[in-house]
């Protein structure tokens, strides 16, 4: 009669031992029972039944999400895969403000632990919940995997602006969008973000790793 509560209590030590990459791909094992939370896409057709379990992957998008307990602040759009987050993103238009107001959003009010009570906000946690967060402006995006104050590191996440050299030349932005897309980051949307691609992204070719400091932080 509780099967829904007790599987959440099962899932989230899950999240919180080995993280959504590894709750996603392999799934988990608990009293004897085998879970998988998500289905990549098969290789070919040969077993029609898997193909359906794949089809029937929901991909979500949440609006102005209130992810703490402990303050009021909400994120633009957190994207989830069968209910798991997977990316948040923090958007500005360049007519009012641009990527980097986006980026020192995360760095000042999007911190991993509540500066006040020093929680955790498990939404922001490395590798545990959510495992990108994006910069977007209607001109440029930047990506981050880990949120770490002012001390996050953003990479651009941008196709590249061709400079005249030769065809596979460019330098940094994005071109102008194609007639009818919209903004210079429409592919954010209509590729990244595309059902398909995103779960390949997700399943294939996404890697977190911890590197170890010394004692001096570096």
């Amino acid at each position: 009669g509780k099967s829904e509560e007790v599987f959440v209590k099962r899932v989230a030590p899950q999240l919180d031992t080995h993280g959504t990459l590894h709750v996603l791909r392999p799934g988990f094992t608990a009293t004897d029972a085998k879970f998988y939370l998500c289905q990549f896409k098969p290789a070919n057709r040969k077993n029609p039944k898997l193909l359906d379990i794949y089809k029937k992957n929901r991909l979500t998008a949440i609006r102005q999400l209130h992810y703490s307990l402990n303050n009021e602040n909400s994120i633009d759009i957190v994207l989830f895969v069968n209910g798991l987050p997977v990316a948040t993103a923090e958007l500005k238009t360049d007519l009012t403000q641009s990527a980097r107001d986006a980026i020192n959003q995360y760095k000042k009010d999007r911190r991993p632990r509540d500066p006040r009570t020093r929680e955790p906000e498990a939404l922001l946690q490395f590798k545990t919940r959510a495992l990108v967060h994006f910069a977007v402006s209607t001109d440029l995006v930047f990506m981050a995997t880990r949120l770490a104050g002012d001390e996050t590191y953003f990479l651009p996440f941008n196709i590249g602006k061709p400079d005249g050299v030769d065809v596979f030349s460019a330098g940094a932005g994005n071109p102008p969008a194609p007639a009818g897309k919209g903004y210079p980051t429409y592919y954010l949307w209509d590729f990244v973000w595309q059902p398909d691609n995103w779960l390949e992204i997700l399943g294939e070719f996404m890697h977190l790793e911890v590197k170890e400091v010394d004692e001096g932080g570096k």
